[in-house]
């Protein structure tokens, strides 16, 4: 491919990649990794900066992933965002901050704790979207012995849900018959794993615990498989329907893939378990 490029243009690339390094490292160390990696032509141009000046990066472009931190790809949290994470994750609890319904009304997820919570991100128009008859069949025999089941539809998974809240509420309501809490759509990843379109809080803090449940070999396992949407990360839903079991005290005690049904013996049996825990003490 190189030979069937003009010479000028591989001098130019070279050029802009050598000097792009130096800007970024700055300092002595910068000047010494151009002065040994550039050609001759290419240290004249530098020694004139008039003719050739290093490009700063803009705020909003993207760096390359092996520079580019965390910190630095997101979009700088609000003072009440920021509150509302450090809240969740110093306390351990899932079940943190206010989300919208589907009817527009706020929900103060704190006010689940005590009951045993699942969690599962839902679209309209996927292979598994038949899950919903699951789903509701689960809450309904389980309701009585304090499970609730919390719907939170996303478009992130090949824009399978690309409804209104009120073309979601009457599809899940006609069709089958929901009557678990649905929420507002929602990012559930970050979109293109650049922080432009942040996932939301409630399944960052998800993310995070479910990551850290997760043993070095299963790491290293997600880890070697990309997946075929950017923002999927090890903890973070996988595709639609995967699903987060949360304990009576809040904290997170389970996730299960998306091709696990409602109805799974493994599903149920981590149900059961925690159902039949006693509810904390409130404060």
């Amino acid at each position: 491919m190189r030979g069937s490029v003009d010479g000028r243009v591989w001098r130019g690339l070279n050029f802009c990649a050598v000097v792009a390094a130096a800007a970024w490292m700055g300092g002595p160390m910068g000047l010494a990794v151009a002065n040994t990696t550039m050609t001759e032509p290419v240290k004249r141009a530098v020694d004139q900066p008039n003719k050739a000046k290093p490009v700063e990066a803009k705020p909003n472009e993207a760096k390359p992933a092996e520079q580019t931190k965390e910190s630095e790809s997101m979009p700088e949290p609000t003072t009440e965002q920021q509150a509302e994470r450090e809240s969740g994750m110093k306390s351990g609890s899932a079940l943190s901050g206010e989300v919208d319904r589907l009817d527009g009304s706020r929900q103060d997820l704190a006010e689940y704790r005590g009951k045993v919570v699942l969690i599962v991100n839902v679209a309209s128009q996927c292979g598994l979207t038949p899950q919903y008859e699951g789903l509701q069949k689960l809450y309904e025999s389980k309701a009585g012995a304090g499970l609730v089941v919390l719907g939170f539809p996303a478009n992130n998974f090949m824009g399978q849900e690309p409804g209104t809240s009120q073309e979601i509420a009457a599809f899940c309501s006609q069709k089958y018959g929901v009557t678990f809490p649905m929420f507002a759509k929602m990012n559930v990843i970050d979109p293109d794993g650049r922080g432009s379109g942040e996932a939301s809080p409630l399944f960052k803090r998800l993310t995070v615990f479910a990551a850290a449940m997760l043993s070095q070999a299963e790491r290293a396992e997600m880890e070697a498989k990309p997946s075929r949407v950017e923002g999927v990360v090890p903890g973070s839903p996988s595709w639609n329907f995967t699903k987060y079991v949360i304990g009576r005290d809040g904290r997170l005690e389970a996730r299960f893939d998306p091709q696990t049904k409602p109805d799974d013996a493994a599903l149920v049996a981590t149900l059961d378990r925690l159902l039949a825990e006693p509810a904390p003490a409130k404060k």
